[in-house]
């Protein structure tokens, strides 16, 4: 995925949006599920201490997955 503008261009942004998030107190934990070449990318955006509120890490392609599969992969770390 590397090398790829728009690819590159996701991943900075959502890891602006996880630290703006976690600075900012907004977020006290974070789950995240990617596929794993985009995992990879975000995990070296991330600083340190947002990183760190990362609970569970799911590197899957769960798109096209229903809510009830979705909600089955991650019923081991979601509690409502």
């Amino acid at each position: 995925l590397s090398g790829y503008p728009q690819c590159d261009l996701q991943v900075q942004e959502l890891a602006r949006e996880l630290n703006h998030g976690r600075s900012s107190g907004q977020v006290g934990r974070f789950i995240l599920v990617a596929p794993p070449g985009f995992m990879g990318l975000l995990n070296e955006k991330l600083d340190g201490p947002t990183a760190g509120l990362v609970s569970d890490r799911f590197e899957k392609d769960y798109t096209k997955s229903s809510d009830k599969e979705l909600a089955s992969h991650l019923a081991s770390c979601i509690f409502l």
